[in-house]
């Protein structure tokens, strides 16, 4: 029977439910802190695709979560969770993101074609999404058809993409807090939001994650005096605060070839790159600036201890250029890791490898951080996989192939429906 479940939940995936997914989620921005219009669409779009759905939007001022469940979730039935989120990493704004995208033309609209999905926030946010979503629709009917007990449900938070403001900086916050690391999440979890196991729903990803890495922002900065530029050769030959930035750039990119080379565990691997340097002003560059500030993104694997990192960093940078260096990590979140034979790894590694071919679910070395891990150090087992996608010709877009989307709800529909017929408390 659990066959004949498996193979008709797999047949009643629905690409037009993905398709219509994907353009519900594309129709209103999501930007961190900003995700409350979206939550109530794509809410709305679930009750109308999950029959016998129970859909609530938790708002949190203009941030929101979406918790949605199958309406006949029995107390008895194990709780499969999947989980996603509203917001992207960019923000979708053109003058905004263009720091970091160097475009300043019109975001591209969405396009869907036959065979795939051209746009913004796909990989990150919106084709998982709505892999999901068809996934536990074509489960839960089929379940409920049959009178099988079951509770599936599906998170999608506001909040989930790494984003956070430095409190010790100069300039001050912009007006929209930025939410940190996992703030939807950490918001359900107080909510009392805990499935038996949860499946990370996010891309990119080349197999099955049991393990996702911790991560973290730091800031570093320089200081040094303020002068005149004519009066450079008299006051700061060396080029004053900017000029020492430019040995904290090399001193941190020294500190990272041992960073890197350290060993990985069993999934996960060490990276570092600066992402961001500011000093001075464009409008004013007859003075030279007093600060040069640099912040850095860092990855590490579960079990390793952040302050351990930051001390070695800021020890590092401080020996080699021989002064003092602020260091402030004003954003971050430990490495996680589930039992490798847990129930819901077990049940990734056969459902992937039956997608993608024998021993592929295999991964390591992997830096990606997300709210995965998050959910493994509250104590509920945790998996993470999901579909590929691959850049845009406008890098700020992704593209899907929307064959590949149907296999990742596929994916999950058998897995809810194999979870729900398997003893899996």
């Amino acid at each position: 029977m659990k066959t004949a479940l498996v193979e008709e939940a797999r047949r009643a995936v629905s690409k037009e439910t993905i398709v219509e997914t994907i353009k519900v989620l594309s129709d209103v921005a999501a930007a961190p802190g900003t995700e409350l219009r979206a939550a109530e669409n794509l809410a709305a779009h679930w009750e109308s695709t999950v029959l016998d759905s129970v859909v609530v939007v938790h708002r949190d001022g203009d941030s929101a979560d979406v918790e949605a469940a199958t309406a006949q979730s029995e107390a008895g039935a194990a709780h499969l969770g999947f989980y996603s989120h509203l917001d992207t990493s960019l923000t979708g704004d053109t003058i905004v993101d263009a720091p970091i995208t160097g475009l300043t033309g019109p975001m591209p609209e969405l396009a869907v074609s036959e065979n795939q999905a051209v746009g913004f926030g796909l990989s990150v946010a919106r084709a998982p999404t709505a892999a999901a979503l068809a996934g536990i629709a074509a489960a839960s009917s089929v379940l409920s058809h049959h009178e099988v007990p079951h509770h599936i449900s599906h998170l999608v938070t506001g909040g989930g993409t790494h984003r956070a403001y430095p409190l010790g900086g100069i300039v001050p916050p912009p007006d929209i807090a930025t939410p940190g690391f996992g703030a939807g999440v950490h918001r359900s979890l107080r909510r009392g939001y805990r499935p038996d196991a949860v499946v990370n729903v996010k891309a990119a990803a080349p197999g099955v994650l049991y393990e996702e890495p911790g991560a973290m922002f730091v800031r570093m900065a320089v200081r040094g005096p303020m002068f005149p530029s004519l009066l450079r050769e008299r006051l700061a030959p060396d080029g004053g605060a900017i000029g020492t930035g430019r040995q904290l750039l090399e001193a941190f990119e020294d500190w990272r070839e041992t960073f890197v080379a350290q060993p990985a565990s069993a999934q996960c691997g060490h990276e570092a790159t600066v992402g961001a340097v500011r000093s001075g002003s464009f409008e004013k560059v007859d003075l030279v600036a007093a600060i040069f500030e640099a912040a850095a993104y860092v990855m590490f694997p579960p079990g390793e201890d952040p302050e351990a990192i930051t001390a070695d960093l800021t020890d590092a940078i401080s020996a080699q250029l021989n002064e003092d260096v602020e260091v402030e990590v004003y954003a971050s979140v430990v490495g996680g890791s589930s039992p490798p034979d847990a129930t819901i790894v077990t049940l990734a590694n056969e459902v992937w490898d039956e997608a993608h071919g024998t021993g592929s679910h295999v991964v390591s070395g992997w830096t990606g951080s997300t709210d995965g891990a998050i959910f493994r150090n509250a104590g509920i087992d945790t998996v993470r996989i999901g579909l590929s996608t691959r850049p845009g010709d406008d890098p700020r877009t992704d593209v899907v192939a929307l064959d590949d989307v149907v296999v990742s709800a596929e994916m999950y529909a058998e897995m809810a429906v194999r979870f729900a017929t398997m003893d899996a408390t």
